[in-house]
């Protein structure tokens, strides 16, 4: 995967997210996800891009909201 940063200054809450919105947060790069509940009583509603492991976030975590785009090559 090749990811191209461009800065921005402004920060805001995972609560502020819509599903599908990517976001750094601890230098890693998430997607937000409908919150669904596993098996084992927890929830996940993130996804780190890069490693593919699952998160959770509370509603008031600062990240960094990033406009991303995705492109395939076939």
């Amino acid at each position: 995967m090749k990811i191209t940063k461009k800065h921005n200054k402004g920060t805001a809450y995972f609560s502020d997210l819509e599903p599908g919105d990517v976001f750094l947060h601890c230098n890693n790069w998430y997607v937000k996800t409908e919150c669904r509940a596993l098996k084992m009583g927890g929830s996940v509603n993130a996804v780190d891009i890069q490693r593919g492991i699952l998160s959770l976030f509370s509603a008031q975590v600062e990240i960094k909201k990033v406009e991303a785009e995705l492109i395939v090559e076939v």
